[in-house]
């Protein structure tokens, strides 16, 4: 196993997932059918999957935009108090 090469791939970090619509396990949005339950998967599942992952990562990155620059301003505030 060559671990030098896992170290510097970063395309697992760049998986979507997103939920089996007959078990609801997470899997990789790309896969044929579910390994947990075996459920194949038909093209509407596919499209499903596909806007959930998107959704995600979009309610990710707002988050992300909203939630840091108010924990920035909080600490400041906090530093502010305590100096």
């Amino acid at each position: 196993m060559d671990f030098d090469n896992d170290l510097t791939n970063y395309s697992r970090l760049k998986k979507h997932y997103a939920p089996c619509p007959e078990c609801g396990l997470q899997i990789n949005e790309g896969e044929v059918k579910c390994f947990h339950c075996s459920h194949v998967f038909s093209a509407v599942d596919f499209e499903l999957m596909e806007i959930y992952a998107k959704k995600q990562k979009r309610n990710g990155i707002l988050r992300g935009i909203i939630i840091f620059p108010i924990t920035m301003l909080l600490l400041y505030f906090v530093f502010l108090l305590f100096k």
